[in-house]
């Protein structure tokens, strides 16, 4: 009887998964700091593939879908500036406490 030969596990890093564009108008989700984030509830995906990426979609934004056209795009808009500005200000006192620092180096 043969042994059957060492099985070759899927590796997700291997698969090259790149985030799409068009994922962004269609499901409100952002490529932000190397991972897929969901622009309503500012949470990321496992997996950067459009399965994962819809199922979110439709199973916890179903009432996004009446947006269309240029409501869809407005809204959209505004949600990738209001996360925009959620990041800047947790990146904000982190450069203040890095500029801080320097200083009291050259004082000291």
């Amino acid at each position: 009887m043969d042994k059957p030969g060492p099985s070759k596990k899927r590796k997700v890093k291997d698969e090259n998964r790149q985030f799409q564009e068009i994922w962004t108008e269609k499901y409100f989700f952002v490529w932000s700091h190397n991972k897929v984030v969901c622009l309503i509830r500012k949470n990321s995906v496992a997996i950067a593939k459009e399965y994962n990426v819809k199922r979110h979609y439709e199973t916890q934004h179903p009432t996004f879908t009446k947006f269309t056209g240029e409501l869809r795009k407005q809204k959209m808009l505004s949600l990738k500036r209001e996360l925009i500005g959620q990041q800047a200000m947790f990146t904000k006192p982190i450069q203040d406490s890095e500029t801080a620092t320097e200083v009291s180096y050259e004082t000291s």
